[in-house]
């Protein structure tokens, strides 16, 4: 039985990740390294999938297809969705509005040496005028201006805030829609794991053996910026097990800006505090499911491609486990795809030698 892996070190590396979309793509490289060596490095030998006996489930293992499902279609309505913290908002605010920040660009304007985050947020205009007066607006106090353009701009959130909430929960249902996921266990002798998604025992198991395939990707997307995955060829991660929600504050004060920046036509373009935000809510979930040891593969679609399901991607299993109540026909059917394409066939069969209510895997071709 292999290692158990440590999701809380995993947690640790996926929950500091914050970028924005004016960063510069080699700065997405750097935070995405440890992810991608961790993940290397971490992922089980084999992985393991629970299906029911359908056509479908039969197709896709004849041709070696992997299918995953839209986040709408979960069991549970809680998948993914995020929450906000109204506190966290206002400090993030107070931080945005802060003298100290706004000097700080002034410094860096003044300098001539203007970050690329800037040059791609504001426009040239803006960038001159703020140049130009730069040294004399260094030179003064700033905290009563900063202060009543903070409370200008939350008071007028504030008149809106309905409209936000339910701005924010079409946004994440939106982003809901743009990914298909393939889940995947640790272990192919669970119990609750057969009965849940194996339909009790009478379904069937594949195993899949990512490590020997994981690598680094070319890296030659159109942006990435946008990469969910780590700049892996295959996008899987290991899913973190919360009490709580995963806390996309810093996605809601994303909108509260693009608002205001839209609203009072100020010429500068939206700005996205956490770009790397739907990947950390697709693989937050709660402590409830923890019995899973799941792992998943996912895979971002464009919205014209919205539907239930959507191959993710084709791989070859490295062995099927056939369920305890498994019918004799679907029985000496899987036996057969198995012979054909050349991968053993085990099947599961109850310990009545052990106190364990784990099933024990016995080869059969």
């Amino acid at each position: 039985m292999q290692d158990k892996i440590d999701r809380e070190q995993f947690a640790d590396l996926l929950y500091s990740i914050q970028y924005n979309n004016h960063i510069d793509p080699e700065g997405v490289k750097t935070l995405f390294s440890p992810m991608r060596e961790w993940i290397k490095t971490n992922i089980p030998s084999k992985l393991y999938r629970f299906r029911q006996v359908n056509k479908y489930s039969i197709d896709a293992l004849i041709n070696d297809e992997i299918w995953g499902s839209a986040i709408r279609t979960f069991n549970d309505p809680y998948e993914c969705l995020p929450c906000y913290d109204i506190n966290k908002i206002n400090e993030l605010i107070d931080l945005e509005f802060s003298p100290e920040a706004f000097k700080d660009s002034l410094r860096k304007l003044s300098s001539g040496n203007i970050p690329e985050w800037m040059l791609a947020t504001f426009a040239p205009e803006v960038i001159e005028a703020l140049q130009k007066s730069s040294e004399q607006l260094l030179n003064i106090d700033l905290s009563e201006g900063m202060r009543l353009i903070r409370n200008n701009i939350v008071n007028s959130w504030n008149a809106n805030m309905d409209q936000f909430q339910a701005q924010f929960v079409t946004d994440i249902l939106l982003r809901e829609n743009m990914y298909h996921v393939a889940s995947f266990s640790e272990s192919c002798r669970s119990t609750l794991m057969w009965a849940h998604y194996a339909n009790s025992h009478t379904g069937f198991c594949l195993e899949y053996d990512f490590k020997s395939l994981i690598h680094d990707c070319s890296e030659n997307c159109e942006s990435i910026l946008t990469c969910p995955g780590f700049m892996l060829n295959y996008s899987i991660a290991p899913v973190i097990y919360r009490e709580n929600r995963y806390d996309a504050s810093a996605g809601f004060m994303s909108m509260l800006s693009n608002w205001f920046i839209e609203n009072h036509k100020i010429p500068m373009t939206n700005v996205y505090y956490d770009m790397f935000l739907p990947t950390k809510t697709m693989l937050t979930k709660s402590s409830a499911w923890e019995y899973e040891q799941e792992w998943r593969l996912f895979k971002p679609a464009p919205p014209s491609e919205s539907t239930p399901h959507k191959l993710v991607s084709y791989m070859k299993p490295s062995a099927v486990y056939l369920g305890a109540r498994i019918k004799e026909h679907n029985k000496q059917r899987l036996i057969k795809i198995c012979k054909d394409k050349g991968i053993p066939c085990h099947q599961m069969l109850p310990q009545y030698f052990t106190a364990t209510y784990e099933s024990e895997p016995y080869q059969i071709l």
